[in-house]
Formats: structure tokens, sequence, C-alpha cells
């Protein structure tokens, strides 16, 4: 009797097919039957098992041999997956249902629920979620603020029940309790509760787009003179570092990769103090920049952020008001610089975090002449170099 493969619909494969035919299945056979089938149709061999010398001699077929590489690309994978289903289909399983009571303490945060290393589910308090997996050894860990872990040995074809609350007198950021429940207690609870099935959800650390606000404060590489006092004391001034605002947002499209985006608002002075001159140094810009992320840990709560791009500044000028001149205003041209930065990111919650930046910004300006109201001041500040170190700490949104 002859075994035809499922693939090919030959009999080159011999015991294989029998096997596949028998339902005497493995990843490994599946594949050598699949490959099998590749290599009689490159070939070019229909149900002899000999290579012929009219079937070697025939023209290489490029066209053939690319549509045979495309399939093999597409359909071993798909073997490869169906075979590690095996189990699945076998039986060879267990379940675990995570439930979690109503509670006041930290009923707006979820717990977070992660099986060997992998996202589960969001829980909400007052719900409940049934996850399926293959039997065996697990390792379990929740989450909210402070994370809490379990092991756990599965059998197959059995149900188990985890508890999930917050320890009696303990706060919202204290770390969750769980607690293995028997079948019988935990369906009661369940029930007397109205505990509500939950559905899963997107993994909440891997949010890819953020924004931020916070404040910086800097130092420039230059400082110049800007004027003498009435005692002769030097006050100088830097077009760099000083004071800002600062807002940025960013989408992360891979693990490792982001493209951010922002502005900042500066506002430098004197660096020493008196009673004689008012002076400050204003400028914005908007900056775009490209980066590298480097997480910690396989939950990403906390992670490095390496950038560099360039910036647009505009609205530069100096104001000032001294004992010798009231009033005046000198201008500068927009003009591009560039930029570099490395963050420190910290999640508190799925939305929420700090993160904490050193940040550098290299650029030079140039004096408007056209613009400004006056014309006699320090040679330095025609064309003051505004280069400086920045330290930026933010406030976080994931979304």
């Amino acid at each position: 009797m002859e075994y035809q493969c499922p693939f090919h619909r030959d009999v080159v494969c011999g015991k294989l097919c029998r096997l596949v035919q028998k339902g005497d299945v493995t990843e490994k056979k599946i594949i050598l039957c699949f490959i099998c089938s590749l290599k009689n149709k490159l070939l070019g061999l229909g149900r002899s098992t000999e290579i012929s010398p009219q079937v070697v001699s025939t023209p290489f077929n490029m066209r053939k041999t690319i549509n045979i590489i495309m399939i093999m690309l597409i359909a071993v994978p798909s073997l490869w997956a169906q075979a590690d289903l095996g189990s699945i289909r076998q039986g060879q399983t267990a379940q675990i249902c995570f439930y979690r009571e109503s509670s006041s303490i930290g009923a707006a945060q979820k717990m977070n629920v992660f099986v060997n290393r992998s996202f589960i589910v969001g829980l909400k308090s007052n719900s409940s979620f049934y996850y399926t997996l293959v039997a065996g050894e697990q390792d379990l860990s929740v989450r909210s603020i402070e994370e809490s872990s379990l092991q756990l040995k599965t059998e197959a074809g059995r149900t188990y029940f985890l508890r999930l609350s917050t320890a009696e007198g303990a706060t919202w950021s204290s770390p969750p309790v769980i607690q293995q429940v028997d079948s019988a207690e935990a369906c009661a609870e369940i029930e007397k509760m109205s505990i509500k099935s939950q559905s899963a959800e997107p993994i909440d650390y891997h949010r890819t787009s953020w924004c931020s606000i916070g404040q910086s404060v800097g130092v420039g590489f230059e400082e110049n003179l800007f004027m003498l006092d009435k005692k002769n004391q030097e006050l100088t001034l830097s077009a760099g570092g000083g004071f800002g605002l600062v807002a940025n947002c960013g989408y992360q499209f891979s693990r490792h990769f982001y493209l951010s985006g922002g502005a900042a608002y500066y506002l430098g002075t004197l660096l020493q103090e008196t009673n004689e001159a008012d002076v400050l140094f204003h400028r914005f810009v908007v900056h775009a920049s490209p980066g590298y992320i480097i997480p910690l840990g396989t939950r990403e709560r906390l992670r490095f952020r390496i950038g560099a791009g360039l910036g647009y500044y505009s609205l530069v000028k100096l104001w000032a008001s001294t004992t010798a001149v009231p009033e005046y205003t000198v201008f500068y041209d927009n003009c591009f610089g560039m930029n570099a930065s490395f963050n420190f990111d910290v999640r508190f919650s799925s939305h929420s975090g700090l993160s904490a930046a050193l940040k550098y910004e290299g650029v030079k300006y140039t004096y408007n002449k056209d613009k400004s109201t006056l014309y006699t001041f320090p040679e330095k500040f025609k064309e003051p170099d505004g280069s400086a170190i920045y330290v930026d700490i933010s406030y976080v949104f994931f979304f």
C-alpha cells in the first residue's frame, strides 16, 4: 500500500509520510517531511524515488527556486508553531484564575499580572481573569506600585485560584498580596462579591507614546563681562544656561528606538547680584531628536534614553536696564543648533512617571543690528556662544 505525503502527494517520503498519515507527528518529523517535498519539487521529481540523469541535467529555474524558498519561509514557521501547540491539543494545560476583591485602598490602580515574565493582564478592582497555560513550574508576579511574586507548580487539567489583595493597614503604594485559595472558597467569594470577569488588555508598561513637562537649570560654557558696577566689580552674563520650562513628546516605534520632539523657553540673568542693573537673556527653542532606549528588566519600569538631534532657536534677545542706560533690547537672528541628551525614566504606574535628563545644547547667536535699539554694548555679546549643559526634571504621562 502506498502512503501519499499530505504536502506534495508523492510516495518519496517513505516512513515520514506514513507517520504523518497515522498521526504520529512531531515538529521535527513535520518539518523534515516538508523539506523533503521542497527538495523533490526543486529537482523536478515526480513519483519516482530515483534521481534520473535527465532530471539532474535540467537547466536551473530561478523563478521556481524563488517561489519554493518563499513558500518555505512562510510555511516552516507555521508548521513549527503548530507543533508547539501539540501540548495544548493533547490537554497538557492548566488554568489559573486571578481575582481581586473590591477595596477602597488603591482601587483606581491596576494590578499588573506577569506569568513567566510575560505580561498577562492589568487586573482592575472587583475583577477576575482566567489564563490557560502549559502545565509545569510557573513564575508569577503582580505589580501595582511595588511588586510581589509567587512560584506555583501547576498540573495538567487543574484550575488554580489566586487572590490578589492589599494587606490590612497598608497604603495604596504597598506591595500587593498573592494568596492561593482552594476552589470552593474562591468560587464562593467570587459569587458573593459579584466579581466580574475581565478581558485581556494591552501591556501597560509598553505604551509607545509619551508627553512630559518640567523645569530645567543650566550652566553656560562661556561667561562674558557685561559691565562694571560702582565698586568696579565685574558683572558677567552667559548666553547659555539659566532657568527654563521644557515640554517634550515622543513615540517609541520599537523596543530600542524612539523619536522625540519638544520645545523649551530659557531665561538667563547676571551671574552676580546687583542693584545697578536688570539683565535678561531670552531664547525659545524647538527640537527633534531620534534616540536609543536601554530598558532595565523585561518590564521596562526603568530605562535609559540616549538621543541627539537639531534645534531651532528663535525669539533670542537681550533685555537690559542699567543706571547708565534706562532700558534697551538687543535682538539676535534665528539659528540652528545641536543637542544631545541622556535620560533616565522611572514609571510609577502605567500612565505616569518621572524623567531626569542631562542635556547638552550647542549654539552660537548673531547680533541683528536692524532690530536692536542699542548699538554700543560689549563686543562679546555681538556673537555670543549659547552652548550649555542643562539638568531637566519632568513629569511624564504615558499613553
